[in-house]
């Protein structure tokens, strides 16, 4: 839902392209706030996980390295997104503060 609508989805979307209801949702997730923190922090822990095996292969150059640092992308969330980054920036700042954090340690 955030690839195609953005932050600016409802939890009614959700639980429509899920063929799920909301109240279902809700049992797992206290708010569409929640949702998208839990989201954050899942792509920024991958993204963490794929640093340290890069970090860690012998088999590749500093060089070698960094070309695949750069290209990390993680699964959930789409830091290279300018459209999401913005949104995120307005709509749930303190999940901005979370991916800004991770982008300026980068």
């Amino acid at each position: 839902m955030i690839i195609q609508k953005g932050l600016k989805f409802t939890m009614n979307d959700l639980a429509a392209n899920l063929g799920i209801s909301k109240r279902t949702i809700y049992e797992h997730c206290e708010s569409k706030e929640h949702l998208i923190s839990v989201i954050v922090d899942d792509a920024i822990n991958e993204v963490k996980e794929i640093e340290k095996l890069i970090y860690e292969n012998d088999d590749l150059t500093t060089v070698g390295k960094l070309k695949e640092i750069l290209l990390i992308i993680p699964s959930g969330l789409q830091f290279g997104d300018a459209r999401l980054l913005a949104e995120m920036k307005r709509y749930a700042p303190k999940e901005w503060v979370k991916i800004d954090k991770q982008l300026q340690e980068e």
